[in-house]
């Protein structure tokens, strides 16, 4: 009986710890520097609907820090866009590993990286 108790005392804390871990990773915050977290779309004005699959392609890393953005992976050529309501806010063409934002936007928008047929976006506030 008193190895069986002890057995228990000895696994409680491991199963209270790696459950503490679990909850930390799966309630990570972004928070400013970190990546962004950027999906992938069909950009509507490049295509014809003829109902291509996305192609496979590798996402670009990104962050934002004091509404500059920083190209860990080259998006040279592509395109930055801020949307708001479905209307784009701000769009200019990506050339370099940085990007400033005018501090003039600010709120709730839809950060796009135009490459072609495809978009990646994400939420972003300013």
């Amino acid at each position: 009986m008193f190895l069986l108790t002890g057995l228990i005392a000895l696994f409680t804390p491991c199963t209270h710890a790696s459950y503490s871990t679990t909850t930390v990773e799966t309630t990570l915050e972004l928070n400013e520097g970190d990546n962004l977290q950027l999906q992938i779309k069909k950009n509507e004005d490049e295509i014809n609907n003829s109902g291509i699959p996305i192609p496979r392609t590798l996402i670009p890393e990104v962050t934002l820090q004091n509404n500059i953005l920083h190209f860990i992976t080259s998006c040279n050529g592509c395109t930055f866009r801020l949307v708001q309501s479905n209307n784009i806010c701000y769009e200019v063409d990506i050339m370099g590993n940085t990007l400033s934002i005018p501090s003039t936007f600010t709120g709730t928008y839809e950060l796009q990286i135009v490459n072609g047929d495809i978009i990646f976006y994400t939420e972003i506030i300013l």
